[in-house]
């Protein structure tokens, strides 16, 4: 077995600010038990929050509290609700927001998401 690698001074800084802002790393669980330690199988994932009612039909911009000391930096991650898109799942009374471009669902569609995102 390899000894693990250091990562970069750019990549720790990277990691100290995902750190700074709720995320913790975690290693995935596969199916024959747990992967290895090196980088590659590491995930970010955000720290648990209080449930919250969404209506489906708005756009829900998620942002990290703590990233918001730094004025030059503009971030928000979506979730999948307000948009148009129905075709991965058939028969929902509102729409899903697909921001890829993709051969399941229409340009049109994608364009519209992302007009309402912004």
């Amino acid at each position: 077995m390899s000894s693990p690698r250091t990562a970069s001074p750019d990549l720790q800084r990277v990691d100290q600010l995902l750190l700074g802002g709720g995320l913790v790393p975690r290693r995935r669980r596969s199916q024959s038990g747990w992967s290895g330690v090196s980088r590659i199988s590491e995930r970010r994932s955000v720290l648990p929050q209080p449930a919250r009612r969404v209506l489906k039909s708005r756009i829900e911009i998620i942002q990290v509290p703590a990233w918001n000391k730094w004025p030059w930096l503009v971030h928000g991650f979506s979730t999948r609700t307000g948009g148009v898109t129905t075709v991965f799942r058939p028969g929902q009374r509102s729409g899903e927001l697909n921001l890829g471009f993709s051969a399941s669902d229409a340009r049109e569609n994608v364009l519209e998401n992302r007009r309402r995102l912004l």
